[in-house]
């Protein structure tokens, strides 16, 4: 049953657009009618067919971009107080 011009929701397989089921099969968990920016950032808060894809990747950018700040802050500074290189310093100085 096709609900045209309607509030969002989350619905089955048939209340979805044809691009959005083409070759799956999965069955329910489809956002429908989100039109707006505002509308899919509402969906985040809801259960629906990828909800565990997008959490998982906001946490992992979010760990990505925290990984980035630490070395970027913390490790690189590091490198130019001393005489041996990041890699020496990390790796021991396995030559020496």
């Amino acid at each position: 049953m096709k609900k045209k011009n309607s509030d969002p929701f989350i619905g089955a397989k048939e209340d979805a657009e044809l691009y959005m089921t083409r070759g799956s099969d999965i069955e329910t968990g489809y956002r429908v009618n989100f039109r707006s920016y505002r509308q899919a950032l509402s969906s985040l808060f809801m259960l629906h067919n990828e909800t565990v894809n997008i959490w998982t990747h906001f946490i992992g950018s979010l760990c990505f971009t925290y990984l980035i700040y630490y070395v970027v802050v913390w490790l690189a500074p590091a490198t130019f107080d001393s005489d041996r290189s990041l890699v020496q310093r990390w790796t021991g100085n396995l030559d020496a």
